[in-house]
């Protein structure tokens, strides 16, 4: 029986495969197991090698942030959006116990709180930066220079 040695340990089997198929493109038979790729022990030492210079080609690249701030760039905004869930919810409220007094004032109720929505909805924006604290609705576009 050949001694197998670990060469590395990954989170999940995909990337140990991947590791693994990379090895074997360069002359090495490993063995995957949990995660974890070992190879025969006299070629330990060029597996180690090969994940060392497979590590250093990789980029180190952060995802791009989803809705990054217009003004100075930085991810993760707060979701300023919440208070038009909040004020829908309020306005349902109003309407529902506005039925108390009449059809009539319940109608002009849910008019008056549909404008009120429909003016909310547009004027109250949708994130807002943890950083320079700037509120916008829309993403900027593709051209815009953030910065």
């Amino acid at each position: 029986m050949i001694a197998m040695i670990i060469v590395a340990t990954y989170a999940s089997v995909e990337e140990a495969e991947e590791f693994g198929e990379w090895l074997l493109a360069n002359g090495i038979t490993p063995q995957i197991r949990n995660g974890q790729v070992l190879v025969p022990a006299a070629d330990a030492n060029r597996a180690l090698d090969i994940l060392n210079r497979d590590l250093q080609e990789r980029p180190e690249s952060e995802p791009e942030p989803y809705h990054p701030c217009p003004s100075c760039g930085t991810g993760d905004p707060l979701w300023y959006g919440k208070r038009k869930v909040i004020l829908l919810l309020v306005l349902f409220a109003v309407t529902l116990g506005s039925t108390r007094w009449g059809a009539l004032i319940a109608i002009g109720t849910l008019a008056a709180g549909t404008v009120l929505f429909m003016l909310a909805a547009l004027l109250i924006p949708e994130f807002e930066c943890r950083n320079c604290h700037r509120r916008w609705t829309k993403q900027p576009d593709v051209d815009e220079e953030v910065g």
